[in-house]
């Protein structure tokens, strides 16, 4: 070989081709792993790597994989080793593939490895993917120098990082994306209603019972709550409501039957609060969770 092609020909580095698959093929990844393509001597092998990434239900079909024997004048394959993984979506497939020069030209000279054609099936479809011609070069033994080719001998870029695909990652993105909206609608449904539902005044009242509650004053804030609550049951009755017209309410509004016994229990508090003559009972988070039951009611 001619001294000025040596420093050339030591620095190249393995060729790695990609096939992107087209959006419709079942095809998710297509990479052919190729050796040096020069410095071959009779009695040299040459192994080929293919990688393929199929979508299931499409299957290599290895009964039309190539046989071993002669493949030409030059060379023979000697071994074909097949490797299968299978993944959720898809099946991935690495074929190695052994050649073996058996025959020396008399000078340099450009040979190629042939090409393959590999078979996917599902059912009664079937999508080919072809393996490209392999152009190396080969010499006697002792060749006297070796012709250039264009492009065959000069540096190549480093070899790029396989793809993953992305579709499942999007998948489930999204899906979670899509729950957690559907979640937070249903807890901003049962705390507000619908926005064209109408007034909910329960579920109002328990956002200002609950911030009275944590106020240090807890006689006064007491007050307020139970102030807060029966504006609640006014805007819910349309009209201001007393204690004694209870049973009226309530066959007014029948979706609301199973809160009349705590609402009973409710008006008496205050009645005792405002009107009685002591202090009596002040349960503010039994009042905080009557309010929370009425915004239950209300929601349905």
């Amino acid at each position: 070989m001619d001294n000025r092609i040596w420093p050339t020909a030591l620095c190249a580095v393995l060729l790695l081709s990609t096939q992107p698959a087209s959006a419709n093929s079942p095809i998710l990844s297509f990479q052919v792993q190729d050796p040096r393509p020069f410095g071959y001597v009779i009695g040299d092998t040459i192994e080929r790597t293919i990688e393929l990434e199929a979508l299931k239900p499409f299957q290599l079909d290895t009964g039309k994989l190539p046989k071993t024997g002669r493949a030409g004048t030059w060379v023979a394959l000697q071994t074909v080793k097949l490797a299968t993984s299978s993944h959720l979506h898809s099946i991935r497939y690495r074929l190695a593939l052994t050649y073996q020069l058996i025959n020396s030209p008399e000078a340099v000279k450009h040979l190629t490895l042939p090409k393959v054609n590999l078979e996917l099936m599902s059912g009664d479809k079937a999508i080919v993917q072809q393996v490209p011609e392999f152009t190396f070069s080969a010499g006697p033994l002792t060749p006297p120098h070796t012709p250039a080719a264009e492009g065959m001998y000069l540096m190549r870029p480093d070899q790029a990082p396989p793809l993953i695909s992305q579709r499942m990652h999007r998948v489930w993105f999204f899906s979670f994306l899509a729950i957690l909206i559907l979640a937070l609608l249903y807890m901003a449904y049962l705390r507000f209603g619908l926005p064209w539902g109408g007034p909910r005044p329960f579920a109002w009242a328990y956002r200002d019972v609950r911030r009275l509650a944590k106020q240090a004053d807890g006689d006064e804030a007491f007050r307020l709550a139970l102030r807060r609550v029966h504006r609640a049951f006014d805007q819910t009755a349309g009209r201001p409501l007393f204690q004694g017209e209870l049973g009226v309410f309530f066959v007014e509004h029948p979706r609301f039957a199973r809160m009349r016994s705590t609402s009973e229990r409710f008006f008496e508090i205050s009645q005792n609060e405002f009107f009685g003559t002591g202090a009596g009972e002040r349960p503010m988070q039994w009042l905080l969770t009557f309010c929370r039951d009425w915004r239950a009611a209300e929601a349905g």
